[in-house]
């Protein structure tokens, strides 16, 4: 019997378990997103629909069965801060032995800078990984909201990976030093007098 399931309580209620990780690629002022969502299961179940909720405005997503290497047919809804999804997928169905991977792929514009503040989570799932691609030219990261586990150089670029972050968004600040400006302001007043001078 066809599911259609919406909230993240309908796949905890009929015993799904959902993560996802995301593999964000710095491309000059573009950056492209990979969301891979894997739903598995205790018991065979059949899907018809269901919906992710992304907080990132203004996408127009892609999606794909990675288990099939099949085009999976997605309608994006703007909302207030964020982006609903709606995967069809066909009465798929989902076996403890064979969980289905699907990747939701969008761009997004962002001014090219040293610092990134990237969305990494859908709403109510869990984000296992993190992996961000990013050209060399931009330096080591000085610094990120979560904890780096892995660097490393492939080509011209970087990749770096975040296993089971805790934020959900990750920030990373690029660059080979971080530099301090300081101003200090303060009055100097003279006390004494033109009499007392010598």
């Amino acid at each position: 019997l066809p599911l259609f399931l919406i909230p993240h309580k309908v796949f905890a209620d009929e015993g799904f378990n959902l993560s996802s990780e995301f593999v964000h690629t710095v491309q000059g002022d573009t950056i492209s997103t990979q969301a891979i969502i894997t739903i598995s299961t205790q018991t065979p179940k059949v899907i018809s629909y269901f919906t992710i909720t992304i907080p990132q405005e203004n996408i127009s997503p892609t999606c794909k069965n990675e288990s099939k290497g099949a085009d999976v047919e997605c309608t994006s809804y703007k909302r207030n801060g964020g982006t609903d999804i709606l995967l069809d997928l066909n009465n798929t169905i989902v076996k403890p032995s064979s969980p289905i991977s699907i990747s939701v792929n969008y761009s997004t514009i962002y001014p090219q800078t040293n610092t990134y503040n990237l969305v990494s989570k859908f709403q109510g799932y869990d984000t296992t990984k993190i992996t961000l691609v990013y050209p060399q030219s931009l330096g080591e990261p000085l610094w990120a909201s979560d904890t780096i586990q892995n660097i490393k150089a492939i080509g011209d670029t970087y990749q770096v990976q975040i296993e089971r972050p805790i934020y959900p968004n990750l920030s990373v600040l690029f660059g080979e030093h971080v530099s301090y400006q300081f101003e200090i302001s303060k009055t100097f007043t003279n006390t004494l007098e033109d009499s007392n001078q010598t």
